[in-house]
């Protein structure tokens, strides 16, 4: 299933976004009568060695699925930010308002098959600089 998305993405990559950490790719979006987004599938590709920094959304829900190992980070309730690691084709389940960051350990390009549900808006993540969560970042 992975290979076929992942060459479906490559495909329709006329809706790549070009990223200081690779590309995101917008397979689908499915919209309210309003207009608004509440379901969208994405392909992301991370660079090697790249991350993202950390971010939170507070009206959507995403699903990951790499296709291969994933390293990300998570804040738990103690605000600790702490290192979590995913196998391919792993489910990860981030809820909404959960602060998160996805890192590319990897020597080779990463994959990721991602899901936002809920309310999706351009203006709704929110990053945080290593400077807000100071020390309490964990490997």
């Amino acid at each position: 299933m992975f290979d076929s998305i992942k060459s479906y993405a490559l495909l329709v990559s006329n809706e790549t976004t070009k990223r200081d950490w690779g590309q995101s790719i917008i397979l689908r979006e499915d919209f309210t009568d309003d207009g608004v987004v509440f379901y969208r599938e994405k392909f992301l590709i991370f660079n090697p060695g790249a991350s993202i920094i950390l971010e939170s959304h507070s009206d959507y829900d995403e699903i990951w699925m790499p296709d291969s190992t994933l390293t990300y980070a998570l804040e738990l309730n103690d605000s600790k930010v702490v290192k979590h690691f995913a196998q391919k084709h792993e489910r990860i389940f981030i809820s909404r308002d959960k602060k998160h960051k996805i890192i590319n350990d990897n020597s080779y390009k990463l994959c990721i098959f991602e899901i936002q549900i809920g309310t999706i808006m351009n203006d709704d993540k929110i990053q945080y600089k290593k400077e807000d969560y100071g020390n309490r970042y964990e490997n």
